[in-house]
């Protein structure tokens, strides 16, 4: 919950913030029991929004890489497609 409060200005935003830190760092601990990848999905609000589901995705790396979460590879979401 630190990480939200530190990353938004918004209630919505701090919650935001403090979900997908929680997924990365769910990702994180799959693969210390899982090896191979892990994959994350964007909010079903996202369905008909390209624009939006890309910058979720694009938050999402940014969020594993400032973490220093070695699972996620920016080349892997854009490929995945």
């Amino acid at each position: 919950m630190a990480y939200g409060k530190d990353h938004g200005k918004t209630i919505d935003e701090k919650v935001d913030a403090t979900l997908d830190n929680l997924l990365v760092q769910f990702g994180s601990e799959i693969l210390k029991i899982v090896p191979g990848k892990v994959s994350t999905e964007v909010d079903a609000r996202f369905s008909f929004d390209i624009e939006g589901s890309i910058e979720k995705a694009l938050h999402i790396i940014e969020v594993s890489q400032n973490d220093a979460t070695p699972w996620l590879k920016m080349t892997e979401i854009l490929t995945a497609g």
